[in-house]
């Protein structure tokens, strides 16, 4: 009975967060709780760099109320965790910039427009106004 009750009381325990906030596209972010303005983007299969700056800007914009043009920087490359982004300004990576979302450059930055631009849309938009 008393292993029962142990049970039970292990399992209305409350869980801690795996994580913080899910973006409309499905990704899960988690903040560090360590350095405000830092996050990481979690892992989800089929995420490619394109995926993961989108993440960063749709928290970016939606949870620390950032404004299109505030930068969102790459603080750490992705690991088995996902990808670490922070909004606190960092040194720029040496070498050239090119045009590609980098995820293994520390210091790698994009402005919230666009990190967001790569996001997908919702609901395709293929309105047939009337038309026959």
């Amino acid at each position: 009975m008393l292993s029962l009750v142990l049970l039970l009381s292990a399992c209305a325990a409350p869980q801690p967060a795996r994580w913080d906030y899910v973006t409309w596209h499905g990704a899960r972010i988690q903040r560090d709780t360590g350095i405000a303005g830092q996050f990481r983007v979690l892992v989800k299969p089929g995420y490619g760099p394109t995926e993961y700056w989108c993440a960063a800007g749709d928290y970016a914009k939606d949870e620390l109320d950032l404004g299109p043009g505030e930068r969102i920087y790459l603080a750490a490359p992705r690991d088995n965790e996902g990808v670490l982004f922070s909004v606190l300004s960092m040194e720029e990576p040496e070498g050239p910039r090119g045009y590609s979302k980098s995820l293994s450059r520390p210091g790698f930055s994009l402005r919230v427009i666009h990190a967001r631009m790569g996001c997908r849309s919702l609901m395709p938009f293929y309105f047939d106004l009337g038309r026959n």
